[in-house]
């Protein structure tokens, strides 16, 4: 077998598969306990009318959020007042605007809007980004495992073509079979004295 130097896949993708798979793992993990939570939250939650009483502005670069400050009473009709628990884009309530909220039964403090993506939109956004990255690993490990074939296939067919070209040259360097042939024959023959040719000086 000839030694030919072959190029191996790049280390930097196997070290982005890795980084990849590590952090979305971690992102399903964590994804997983914040829906987790999200189910415990509205197992032991109550859905109620509120107000609002203040709306608090956030400002960050070109986007705009607002978390609002919303009066509500309880089951037991004892008053509370609390802020949601994440401020959005869609919260631009009004003063004194009726809204639905959920709180938490055993800390009434704990407030959310009473909608899907209020209750379940973050784990669930952190859950679909876990798997995209894992998604993306597995993409990369397939591109490194074909060329990684790709290459051994091309260096198998290089070292036996090289082999081949080898062999030929051999061949061409021994006798051919009729000459050998024809030489054996003539040592066969009785009485066969080889010819000597002096040279002439």
């Amino acid at each position: 077998m000839s030694n030919f130097p072959t190029k191996k896949p790049k280390a930097g993708a196997r070290v982005v598969r890795v980084i990849f798979t590590v952090l979305g793992l971690l992102l399903l993990v964590f994804g997983g306990l914040v829906t987790v939570a999200s189910y415990d939250f509205v197992d032991n939650s109550a859905v109620t009318t509120g107000r609002v009483v203040s709306v608090e502005v956030d400002y960050s670069g070109d986007s705009v959020s607002y978390k609002p400050t919303i009066r509500f009473l309880d089951q037991y009709g004892r008053k509370h007042r609390s802020e949601t628990l994440m401020s959005s884009s869609n919260y631009n309530f009004s003063r004194n605007q009726s809204v639905e909220v959920r709180y938490d039964l055993r800390d009434p403090s704990s407030l959310r809007m009473n909608t899907w993506f209020a209750i379940w939109g973050i784990g669930f956004i952190i859950l679909g980004a876990g798997a995209a990255l894992l998604f993306i690993s597995r993409f990369i490990g397939r591109k490194v495992r074909q060329t990684r074939k790709i290459i051994v296939e091309e260096g198998s067919a290089a070292e036996i073509e090289v082999t081949f070209a080898e062999h030929l040259f051999d061949e061409a360097q021994k006798p051919s079979g009729a000459v050998l042939w024809k030489r054996r024959n003539h040592d066969k023959e009785p009485g066969y004295q080889p010819t000597v040719r002096k040279r002439r000086r």
